[in-house]
């Protein structure tokens, strides 16, 4: 009996830690409520999760069917759920014309809906054009394209190959199919592409001819323009001030900005009649101003350095007392043809403190115009009767620079009134009435005259680039040599300005630019451009 209460005894005690053993196993097996959506992509474009909202958005660019996309997600959820079918990750394919609702069930049976958008792309871009197999330069900022097609191509019905990231481009109303729809291009043409979302966007192409300009600017100058400096495509022009000029789109150039003298003192000014650039630096040379009623020395002056790393506001960096002829920079090096009552040339370090700046000098007959080559400088002066000074300055050594060569017929003063540029072993001076003379400089020592081509009315300018020679020639426009021999020049054509003075004239980077002026003090910027052979 006793041996019965005993085993009674341990059956209930067994029962009741069996109980409290599955008590303790239902609290731990409790459903989890966790339903979220942790990542989700269609077409293999990672979504946009906004937990807080319940939202996911995804941009799909063109082209795509957006209805019928696959996505693919990854859940904490029992299930996922559109309506009342079950999604299956990678596998169920869904119409996204409008939001879908995702709802997403948890174990203990709790739900959440996630809105998920798929967006069209607003890409709208032409990426690449050409005509004729010669690729097109596309200025996205300003929306521009410009194709440049050899002289005597017919505009009337050429065909453009482009690419681009919308879903339809238009002339007007006519569809353009690439590689196939012929245009008018005369005039330029406007292309209006239209976005997978409908949006749309325009590029207005133009098609270019060398030899012609192509845009002008027309400003007032109280001041004749003097000197015109152009670098990768950003034009400097020196009229009392200095004027920056973007031209990285041809047919559109426009001012970034512009220099002028920001430290008049009792009635004195300077007046910015030199400019030179290199790299991200351009040397300023002036003479002093006044209100009128002074008398000024032709001595006077300045010389300023600007940073132009951003050309629209540019950066006084060095200032040095000294009136100049003209100016040459050279990464930081200046040489400067100085106007005194014995002229110098000056070789300058602008990155030093100013009053340590002259690394050397020697002197010349003249403050006249300046080219270099290598280690030499070449000086001419025109009195636009002759060339009364040409020397040959040695710069090697900084501290000590030599004069090679001098033939000049004494002292001048006074401001050059041409430029002179360098090709190989040929000079070229811009002699104004008396032409454009050619110097052969093989001999640095004893360059001498080989051949003056006359001018039409009078060369006050000169530039080289790509094998031919571009003179400033009066009413007679820029005319244009062949030089594949430097030596014996070849006219070639002329880009007329007409009926306008052609007064300066630079070209660099696969850009031309000129200055050229009317009757009055109305001065016109053009832009044209180059051919090579």
């Amino acid at each position: 009996m006793k041996a019965r209460r005993i085993f009674v005894s341990l059956l209930v005690i067994l029962i009741l830690a069996l109980n409290l053993i599955n008590g303790c196993g239902s609290k731990g097996d409790s459903p989890s409520s966790a339903k979220e959506i942790s990542a989700y992509s269609v077409n293999g474009i990672a979504g946009t999760i906004n937990e807080s909202e319940k939202t996911i958005n995804v941009v799909i660019p063109f082209p795509a069917d957006i209805t019928a996309l696959t996505a693919t997600f990854t859940t904490t959820g029992l299930n996922v759920k559109i309506g009342s079918v079950v999604q299956e990750s990678g596998v169920t394919a869904n119409n996204f014309t409008n939001p879908l609702i995702y709802t997403v069930t948890a174990a203990d049976g709790t739900t959440a809906d996630y809105t998920v958008t798929v967006i069209l792309s607003s890409e709208k871009a032409i990426t690449s054009y050409s005509i004729n197999g010669i690729a097109g330069t596309i200025n996205e900022t300003a929306k521009i394209i410009s194709v440049t097609l050899p002289s005597g191509t017919d505009f009337t019905a050429l065909v453009g190959t482009f690419a681009t990231t919308g879903v339809s481009i238009n002339v007007g109303t006519t569809a353009q199919v690439s590689g196939a729809t012929a245009n008018d291009f005369t005039l330029p043409v406007t292309y209006t592409v239209t976005a997978v979302d409908s949006s749309t966007q325009t590029y207005v192409v133009t098609v270019l001819e060398p030899w012609k300009i192509i845009s002008t600017l027309k400003f007032y100058s109280s001041y004749s323009p003097s000197r015109l400096a152009l670098q990768n495509g950003i034009a400097f022009l020196a009229d009392g001030s200095i004027r920056i000029i973007d031209v990285s789109a041809p047919a559109a150039s426009a001012i970034f900005s512009t220099i002028s003298d920001d430290n008049t003192q009792m009635g004195f000014f300077d007046i910015m009649t030199n400019v030179s650039v290199s790299n991200n630096k351009i040397l300023v040379g002036t003479t002093l101003g006044c209100n009128g009623w002074c008398s000024m020395s032709p001595f006077a002056g300045d010389l300023y350095t600007y940073d132009i790393t951003n050309p629209a506001n540019p950066v006084r960096t060095f200032s040095l007392g000294m009136s100049t002829g003209d100016i040459i920079l050279d990464g930081n090096i200046a040489y400067v043809s100085q106007n005194n009552t014995q002229p110098q040339l000056n070789v300058i370090d602008t990155s030093v403190q100013p009053q340590a700046s002259i690394l050397g000098s020697v002197n010349i007959d003249a403050a006249g115009s300046l080219a270099k080559t290598g280690n030499l400088i070449f000086m001419a002066y025109n009195n636009l009767s002759s060339v009364d000074v040409l020397e040959t300055i040695n710069v090697i050594n900084s501290a000590s620079p030599s004069v090679l060569y001098d033939a000049g017929s004494g002292i001048t003063f006074g401001t050059p009134n041409d430029r002179i540029t360098i090709c190989g072993n040929a000079l070229y001076i811009a002699a104004g009435t008396n032409g454009l003379r050619i110097m052969d400089i093989s001999n640095p020592a004893s360059p001498s005259l080989v051949l003056t081509i006359p001018a039409l009315l009078s060369i006050s300018d000169v530039a080289v680039y790509n094998g031919y020679l571009y003179t400033a020639d009066g009413a007679s426009g820029i005319r244009v040599f062949d030089i594949s021999n430097p030596l014996n020049p070849v006219y070639t054509r002329t880009i007329p300005t007409t009926p306008y003075m052609a007064k300066l004239v630079a070209v660099s980077g696969g850009v031309g630019v000129a200055v050229f002026k009317d009757t009055s003090n109305d001065y016109y910027f053009g832009v044209f451009l180059p051919d090579s052979h």
